[in-house]
C-alpha cells in the first residue's frame, strides 16, 4: 500500500509543480494512471472515460463538423449534402454509440467526432482510398458502411493502446528511480496520514 501511496504522491508533486517539458495533459495522466493503479489494487474496477472530442452539442453540429473537417482538410472535394438523410445516418451514428460503447448523449457526440477525425484524417489507413467517398456522410451509415465506424473505432483504440503502453513505460521509469533514490529523504512524512484517507 505504501508503494502505491509514494506513486500518487509523486503524481501529484509532478501535477503541481510548472514544468514546460512536460505537458499538462501527460501530468494529468500520470495522475489519474497511480489513483487507478491504488483503486484497481484495493479491488475497486475502475472504468475509464472514453476519449472524446467536446466540440459538438448535437446532431447538427456532428454533420456540420464532417463536412467542415473535409473542406479543411481537402477542399477540392465538393461535398454531397443531402440535410434529411444526413439527419438520420446522424441520429444512427449516434445510437449506435451510445448502445455499442454505453455513454450518453454528449459522450457519444463525441466519440462520433473522435471518429470522423480519424475517418477523414486517417482515411487511407480505412481502407477509403477513393476520396470523394468521404464527401457524404453516408460513410457513417450503419448498414452498409458499419465496418468503417469499426475501423476508426479499432484505430482509435489501438491509439489509446499506444498511449497506455508509453504511460505504463513512463511509471516503469518512476518506479525504477525511487528504487534508485529510496534511501533518499523525498519528504513523504504524511504518507501514513494520507493512508487513513
Amino acid at each position: 500500500m505504501k508503494d502505491f501511496l509514494e506513486k500518487i504522491q509523486l503524481a501529484l508533486d509532478e501535477f503541481k509543480t510548472p514544468n514546460f517539458l512536460v505537458p499538462d495533459s501527460h501530468r494529468k495522466d500520470m495522475l489519474a494512471k497511480a489513483c487507478i493503479n491504488f483503486l484497481e489494487n484495493h479491488g475497486y474496477f475502475v472504468k475509464q472515460k472514453p476519449t472524446v472530442l467536446k466540440i459538438v452539442k448535437n446532431n447538427d453540429q456532428l454533420i456540420k463538423y464532417h463536412y467542415d473537417l473535409l473542406e479543411h482538410r481537402f477542399n477540392s472535394i465538393g461535398p454531397t449534402r443531402d440535410e434529411l438523410k444526413d439527419k438520420t445516418i446522424a441520429k444512427q451514428f449516434v445510437n449506435y454509440i451510445i448502445e455499442s460503447v454505453g455513454v450518453g448523449y454528449q459522450q457519444a457526440l463525441g466519440i462520433c467526432a473522435n471518429i470522423i477525425k480519424v475517418v477523414i484524417t486517417k482515411h487511407d489507413e480505412i481502407g477509403l482510398n477513393d476520396r470523394k467517398m468521404l464527401a457524404s456522410f453516408s460513410i457513417y451509415g450503419q448498414d452498409k458502411m458499419h465496418w468503417v465506424t469499426k475501423k476508426a473505432m479499432g484505430i482509435i483504440n489501438s491509439d489509446v493502446e499506444r498511449e497506455e503502453a508509453e504511460l505504463a513505460k513512463a511509471d516503469k521509469l518512476a518506479e525504477e528511480y525511487l528504487e534508485r533514490h529510496k534511501d533518499l529523504d523525498l519528504g513523504f512524512a504524511n504518507l501514513e496520514e494520507l493512508a487513513k484517507l
